[in-house]
């Protein structure tokens, strides 16, 4: 507030950000999703058919579904709140989990294709982002924010108590292709880090992704594919950990932003993913208070996003 009369300063932001695919090296935004909304968080069904997604384009971020081979394109969820996020598939494809939140905590939510239906997964309060299955359903790993570090957890599916899998900090994981090793960035950190499911000291095994890229990587068998910052443009990379082959999958026309989940790859590997801002805009703006009344007295300042394809 301004000590001579009540006016405050605010910053607005606004944003076209959308998700395009990679096929044979070419970018490409989906006609049936382009939008001027933020839609983010891909996720590829078990078959390859369809695209599970967040939008704000009904006005509040919910779970949408694209299927691939038609254009059809379906909200699935009308929760309505702030923060929903972050779709995983359920490995038989009939249902989807997902983080929302309601009244201060993050739940995990699983929703029913078919239905519609949402239930609660596991206990109610806390913070939990990022879920991921393993292969045959019986596990839901989790990021959680417990006694102050962030670590990954496991919830036996479809009932039972949560269990800690990493016990050093952690950030969000993908299982491996045999079940038995976790691969996960670190908050605190560069790189990408793989751990024993059964306990076991965090092994580097990919330097180059930064820390804030926590959600822009994927596993797809034993290749990991990345976000390469290094490069103008930016460019999504494929690498093999165990023989150290790695290739350019595509370079990318547009920014993509960090701290948010913006890649995906098919279960077949031939379809990728990718989150980009297409434009960004913040502005600060001077609110006047008279009496009740708010008058806008105009924006003092703008900020443009960088140049496509800058980091």
């Amino acid at each position: 507030f301004a000590r001579d009369r009540w006016l405050m300063a605010y910053e607005h932001r606004s944003a076209d950000v959308e998700i395009f695919e990679i096929r044979s090296g070419e970018v490409e935004a989906p006609a049936a999703i382009r939008s001027t909304a933020w839609d983010s968080s891909p996720a590829y069904s078990p078959e390859g058919r369809r695209l599970a997604f967040i939008s704000t384009r009904s006005g509040h971020p919910e779970v949408w579904i694209l299927h691939l081979e038609t254009g059809r394109l379906d909200q699935a969820t009308r929760l309505r709140r702030a923060f929903t996020e972050m779709p995983s598939w359920y490995p038989d494809g009939r249902s989807i989990s997902f983080v929302s939140r309601h009244r201060g905590a993050t739940e995990l939510l699983l929703l029913s294709v078919d239905t519609l239906e949402i239930e609660i997964l596991g206990e109610a309060g806390g913070t939990k982002l990022m879920p991921t299955w393993s292969a045959d359903g019986e596990w839901l790993y989790y990021l959680a924010d417990e006694g102050g570090r962030w670590d990954v957890w496991r919830l036996p599916f479809p009932d039972g108590p949560a269990q800690r899998v990493t016990s050093r900090g952690a950030g969000p994981a993908h299982l491996g292709p045999d079940g038995r090793d976790l691969y996960h960035t670190r908050l605190d950190r560069p790189g990408l880090w793989r751990s024993p499911v059964a306990g076991g000291p965090p092994e580097l095994v990919l330097e180059e992704l930064v820390a804030e890229d926590w959600g822009n990587w994927a596993l797809q068998g034993e290749e990991i594919y990345f976000l390469d910052r290094s490069s103008r443009p930016l460019r999504v990379i494929r690498h093999h950990p165990t023989t150290g082959e790695r290739n350019v999958v595509a370079e990318l026309p547009y920014s993509v932003d960090r701290n948010e989940r913006g890649l995906a790859v098919s279960p077949d590997g031939r379809r990728l993913a990718v989150t980009q801002v297409i434009r960004s805009a913040s502005d600060i703006v001077a609110v006047d208070y008279t009496g009740a009344r708010l008058t806008s007295t105009g924006t003092l300042a703008q900020a443009r996003s960088p140049s496509p394809g800058r980091p």
